[in-house]
């Protein structure tokens, strides 16, 4: 029953967040599909899988956490350069070529959140898969990994819009 939830929570959050323009919304849906993965931690009911759930926690409260700080500050610089305090990906851009530190701040749990080398996410979501394959249990494995690619693409969908496109309302190099 854990994995059945804790698939189900994964599915839900990711496909959530895929479909969000709004930063703070899309970063919302993510926490659902997180807690999937904790949830599959406990529902794997193994040493290795409760350590890659509390690895997994600590690593998801640091990366979130600052995800949602940087879009803070870009929500309110954006509010100051073009009168917009908005969080909607199709009024942001251009931060990677104003703001390089911004980009960066954003960039590092970004990926640590999508599970990349050499990042903390990559190490927690390990655990958790190794643990699944362990156990046996294909299905929650293979929905962990797919979960992955999908929130992978929502954190380049958040990067290319925000950082990598021109702003639509002014240039940044004025900046």
């Amino acid at each position: 029953l854990f994995l059945v939830i804790a698939g189900f929570a994964m599915v839900v959050g990711v496909l959530g967040a895929v479909a969000q323009y709004d930063v703070r919304r899309l970063l919302s849906f993510h926490i659902i599909s997180q807690i999937g993965y904790l949830i599959m931690g406990l529902g794997l009911v193994s040493v290795a899988s409760l350590t890659g759930t509390i690895y997994f926690l600590i690593h998801v409260i640091i990366a979130k956490s600052a995800l949602f700080k940087v879009s803070g500050v870009m929500a309110a610089v954006n509010g100051q350069c073009c009168g917009k305090y908005d969080y909607n990906l199709k009024h942001l851009g251009g931060f990677y070529r104003g703001f390089p530190l911004l980009a960066l701040l954003f960039f590092v749990p970004a990926m640590s959140l999508a599970g990349i080398p050499p990042f903390s996410g990559f190490w927690a979501k390990l655990t958790l898969i190794q643990a699944g394959l362990d156990s046996e249990q294909w299905l929650i494995v293979g929905v962990a990994l797919a979960v992955s690619v999908l929130t992978m693409f929502s954190m380049v969908k958040i990067w290319a819009e925000g950082f990598w496109k021109p702003h639509p309302d002014f240039d940044t190099d004025t900046l």
